[in-house]
């Protein structure tokens, strides 16, 4: 650091640092914005964990039409000689998926206009 003697020395040095904030501003904003789309993969999971382990409230009378399907189809007709576990886990991800599947707000057309075909298309490799 050096000695200010003049207020046209403390200018300058005011200028320096100035210059310097910016240029670390700079590198900061860009580590940011790497780390952000090094990270995308980790939260598009996070988002489809999320989906699976909670249901879309939006719309409670869907959530219940949504609830009696899976109890009704799903838990005591398909699945009524299977385990326990299984019997518990998968009405529970098909209730949390489909609430978040049906509430989609998309616009309909001819590769994503129903339940079904939407449903289909999730489940497709990539």
């Amino acid at each position: 650091m050096r000695t200010i003697e003049t207020y046209n020395d403390l200018l300058a040095e005011k200028e320096e640092l100035t210059a310097l904030l910016s240029i670390q501003k700079e590198f900061i904003r860009r580590d940011v914005k790497n780390l952000r789309e090094e990270l995308k993969p980790v939260s598009e999971v996070v988002g489809v964990i999320g989906k699976i382990t909670t249901k879309d409230k939006s719309n409670p009378a869907l959530a219940f039409g949504v609830d009696l399907a899976g109890d009704l189809l799903i838990k005591n007709t398909l699945l009524r000689r299977r385990g326990w576990l299984t019997r518990m886990i998968v009405p529970f991800v098909f209730k949390n998926l489909s609430t978040h599947l049906l509430s989609a707000k998309k616009s309909p057309s001819p590769t994503n206009g129903n339940f079904f075909q939407r449903l289909v298309d999730k489940l497709k490799p990539a």
